[in-house]
This record gives structure tokens, sequence and C-alpha cells, in this order.
């Protein structure tokens, strides 16, 4: 799973603290436990060494994807569609309608289609309304991998989010009013796209086909605009998969409004 997050350590961190308590115990002969054997001994090492890695990864997770996240007032780009007009695009991204024109030197509200509007500090509002969730794909089967704690090597994981079946090459659309916060390789789950949204909402998905991307980081999009399609599936031995996280505040939860 994606570690955004430095929360998710707190697993691996109680892990470590048990093997060094049974270390310390058998180092002293304590009367409750069997003096350690080589095999014994081998599976601690082995522990440790998971759990040490599974350190360092959330660490350089936290570290990398925090920072785009913390980049929340970034001014964004929109392309104006049919039906628009400037009161309409202020109250969808959380914006004064006087910052709206301000910000673009405005002297009509006349727009037209593909124009291009600076939106300078999106979702700074509140929302208007409950923000309400569409599936990003139509296509998504069984959960291969749910979210929530799991165990890898007898230590306690936190998945953060959840991976569905899902055919390679399926659409993908925005699940709600987004800015696009990141689109790049993530070591481990390879092409992986980021969306802000209103009210600390943040989505995360992966894998993704890199070259079918319709958006760019920046991009001001609609609930439903066509992202790109699913990419091959970077875990080894698996079917092909779409791992969606839904975050809210940088905490992730159960993304269960994202999928069936």
């Amino acid at each position: 799973s994606l570690t955004i997050q430095d929360k998710t350590r707190t697993g691996s961190g109680r892990s470590a603290a048990r093997l060094a308590r049974l270390l310390r115990k058998q180092e002293v002969g304590s009367s409750n436990l069997p003096a350690p054997t080589n095999a014994k001994l081998f599976r601690n090492i082995r522990l440790a060494f998971w759990v040490s890695l599974f350190s360092m990864l959330s660490f350089y997770m936290f570290g990398t994807v925090g920072s785009i996240l913390g980049q929340t007032e970034t001014p964004a780009t929109y392309k104006v569609v049919s039906g628009d007009n400037l009161t309409f695009i202020a109250k969808r991204f959380g914006i004064t309608l006087n910052n709206l024109r301000r910000s673009n030197h405005f002297k009509s509200d006349v727009l037209s289609i593909g124009q291009e509007i600076r939106i300078p500090q999106p979702f700074q509002l509140s929302a208007p309304q409950k923000l309400k969730w569409k599936r990003p794909c139509r296509k998504t089967g069984k959960i291969l991998r749910p979210f929530g704690k799991y165990k890898e090597k007898n230590i306690l994981m936190a998945r953060t989010g959840v991976d569905l079946a899902c055919p390679t090459g399926s659409e993908l659309r925005a699940p709600a009013t987004a800015i696009v916060r990141y689109i790049g390789p993530l070591d481990g789950f390879g092409t992986v796209l980021i969306l802000e949204h209103f009210d600390g909402y943040t989505t995360v998905f992966s894998p993704l086909d890199a070259e079918s991307m319709k958006v760019r980081e920046g991009s001001a999009i609609n609930q439903g605009h066509l992202l790109g399609r699913t990419g091959e599936p970077v875990l080894e031995n698996s079917p092909p998969y779409l791992h969606i996280e839904l975050r809210k505040d940088q905490v992730a939860i159960k993304p269960k409004p994202l999928h069936p």
C-alpha cells in the first residue's frame, strides 16, 4: 500500500520493540523463555531486517508524497467547458468570484470553450454541500487486497488503500472536482496519480498508463473528467488491478465511497 503519512509506521515500531524485548530476555537467560536456537536467532534477524526495511520505506514514502500533498495552495489551471460561467467555476473550486476575476484580469465575464483560467488557492472556502463521490472506474471487480492491517513476514503492517481487480486499459475518471497534484512514477507502485479535493480529501490511484494520461499537474478538473487508463500490474504474480486510496487531512480512511 502507498504509505503517505508516518502514522502507518506505528505497527512496525511495536514489532521492533517486541523483538528487542525478546532478545533481551533471551540474553539474560529468562526462565520464561527457552535458550535461543540457531533457527530462532535466524528468524529474529530476518524479522529485524523486515522491520528495518519497512520503516525505511515508510519514511521515504512519507517524505516523497507528503511533500506533494503539502502544496495545496499552488494555483491551478481550469479549461472552460460548455455551460460554464464564472460564478459556477468559482463555487466549484472554492474561491470567491472577485478573487477569480482579479487573478485573471477579466474585463468581461464572457467565456469561450477551451479558454484557460487561473484558479488561485483552490478549495479555500467551505464546500457548498457534502462531497459526493463517483466511482473512478466502472470495470472493477473483487477486492484483491483489502484496506487495513495485515501481516507481512510476521510484522503487523497497515495497507492504506485497497486493490481491486481491474482490466488493464480501463478508463479512470475523476471521482469528484479536483486539482491534479502529482502524476509520475513511485517505486513499487508504477505511475501514480494524486488528486486534491474539497474539505481536505485526497485520492490516490495506481498503477496507471503514463502515455494515456489526459491531464497534467496543476489541472483543475470536474467530476467525471477522463484522467487516463489503468496500467500493467506492478506487483509480481498479481492479476491486473487498480490501487485506490482515500485520505482525509492526509490520514488514510477506508475508500468505500470509491468502489462497490
